[in-house]
């Protein structure tokens, strides 16, 4: 009875790291097991009205030192969303990003405040 209660808690972790595969990490952009996004209302498409599931993946290294998460634990939990899609993201290029937005709000802002004293 013990034994049989063993094999389906290795069959329900294993099950839960199916999701866990070589894929890119989109932190270090390097190719590891890295455990993709499951949220599947996180990107906007443009063209086609609707959004569509997000394609990053985040790597156990990446999780661990920047985001304190677990991959493990992140792997057991359904529909897991990545940094990137709760705003957590701290990579170079979403970084990079949000120093633009938030320069091209300072000069809309600006235009706004001149139009406004003309």
């Amino acid at each position: 009875m013990a034994s049989l209660q063993r094999e389906k808690d290795a069959q329900s972790s294993a099950s839960a790291l199916v999701a866990i595969t070589d894929r890119w990490c989109h932190h270090c952009r390097s190719k590891k097991e890295s455990l993709p996004c499951g949220n599947n209302m996180a990107v906007r498409v443009r063209a086609i009205s609707g959004y569509r599931q997000c394609r990053k993946s985040y790597c156990g290294p990446c999780l661990a030192r920047y985001y304190r998460e677990d991959i493990v634990a992140a792997a057991a939990t359904p529909n897991w969303s990545c940094p990137h899609c709760r705003d957590k993201c701290c990579c170079t290029h979403c970084s990079r990003h949000a120093d633009e937005l938030a320069a091209l709000g300072e000069t809309q802002h600006k235009r706004n405040t001149n139009n406004n004293n003309n």
